[in-house]
Parts: structure tokens; C-alpha cells; sequence
């Protein structure tokens, strides 16, 4: 799933600047691929892991890939300009955006994931997912004009501003804890501005 999501991404920045016939097939296949295989049909949350022929072997519900994808679909399907997926995806975009809601907590943070056969939460907050949050609730306010939405993206900034931001040496912490403690790297293998500065930009052109 994550990897897939990703590859879209990166269709989709590369189609802006390269429009072609076969850029478009590739990223009309990838959002079909999610449509088809990668989301769930019956709770919205995405598939993390899936063999050979598309079969789930996750019993994960990851919140912030639920979140991130239901805006990065969108954004996919709104470069094809083709009416009849794009009103389908918007469908599913807002309905993974209401299934993600699941690992939103009373101080507006989401959680990391839930592990459906234990039951378990991870419940350590990470950067990125608070990230994804801010601007998969502000696309899903956009797609609806339900200012649920938009409370749901703002809760997630205060968070944000409140634990996440290194007020003192810059940038973000990685994590927080369940108490609020904020730590860890600023960078790393897995770990760089790319959420964060990612967010900003967003956020930037959608309320400008």
C-alpha cells in the first residue's frame, strides 16, 4: 500500500510537467489499483500489506496512510479530468477520510494504527501522520463543505503547534508520547521535512 501510494504520487507531480498519453494510463492504473485492490470495501480503511494476487495480509488499519490517501487519490484523479472517476473517487475520498477518523483523539492528534485482531493501538503519535491529517481533513472539507472537516484539520494543527514544533531549535520532533512528552530525531532514514513541508505547501495554496 504505502509503496503504491507513493508511486502515484510521483505519477501524478510527473504528469503535471510531462501530460502524455502514457503518463496518463500509468496514473489512471495506479488510482484504479487503490479503487480495485488497496481499499477495503466494507470499512475504507487501506489494505497495508497484499500478496501476489491482490489477497490482504495485514490485520493493520493505518490512520495516517488512511488519511494521507484519501487526499493524494483526489489529487490523482483530478489531473485526468475525467468526470466519471473523478466523481468516483471524490465518493471514496471522502468516505476513507471518514473511516481515517477512527485514530482521532479528544487533543485533535491521530493516532499511528490499530492493530483489528488484538486490538492494540500504537498510541506514540508520529509527525507525519499529524501532517496528513491537517490537509486530508481540509481536502475533505473542500470536497464537501462539512465544517466538521475543517474542525477536524484545525484540531490537528493545534496539536501540531502545541507538541510537535520545536519551538527553541527549529523544525519538528518525531513523536510524541501518549503523556505528551515530545522527542527524537529530526532527521533520519525514515524521518525529514518531507510531511511537514509537504503540509505547509498545501495548506498554503488551498487557503491563499
Amino acid at each position: 500500500m504505502n509503496t503504491s501510494l507513493h508511486i502515484m504520487e510521483a505519477y501524478a507531480n510527473l504528469y503535471r510537467v510531462w501530460p502524455s498519453k502514457h503518463m496518463a494510463e500509468r496514473l489512471e492504473n495506479m488510482v484504479n489499483i487503490f479503487l480495485d485492490h488497496i481499499i477495503d470495501k466494507k470499512s475504507y480503511h487501506l489494505i497495508c500489506f497484499l500478496d501476489r494476487n491482490w489477497n490482504g495480509t495485514s490485520r493493520i488499519d493505518s490512520y495516517g496512510h488512511d488519511i494521507e490517501s484519501s487526499w493524494l487519490l483526489y489529487e490523482a484523479a483530478l489531473l485526468l479530468k475525467d468526470p466519471d472517476l473523478l466523481q468516483e473517487v471524490k465518493e471514496v475520498s471522502i468516505k476513507i477520510a471518514h473511516a481515517a477518523s477512527e485514530g482521532l483523539l479528544p487533543d485533535g492528534s491521530m493516532l499511528t494504527e490499530k492493530d483489528r485482531a488484538t486490538g492494540h493501538s500504537r498510541e506514540t503519535r508520529s509527525w507525519w501522520e499529524q501532517a496528513e491529517t491537517v490537509v486530508g481533513y481540509t481536502n475533505a472539507y473542500e470536497l464537501t463543505g462539512n465544517g466538521d472537516y475543517l474542525n477536524k484539520a484545525i484540531n490537528a494543527w493545534n496539536f501540531i503547534h502545541k507538541y510537535m514544533i520545536d519551538k527553541v531549535n527549529g523544525s519538528w520532533f518525531t513523536s510524541v508520547s501518549p503523556e505528551g512528552v515530545s522527542s527524537g530525531d529530526k532527521a533520519g532514514n525514515w524521518i525529514c521535512p518531507y510531511h511537514n513541508g509537504r503540509m505547509c505547501l498545501e495548506i498554503m495554496e488551498r487557503v491563499k
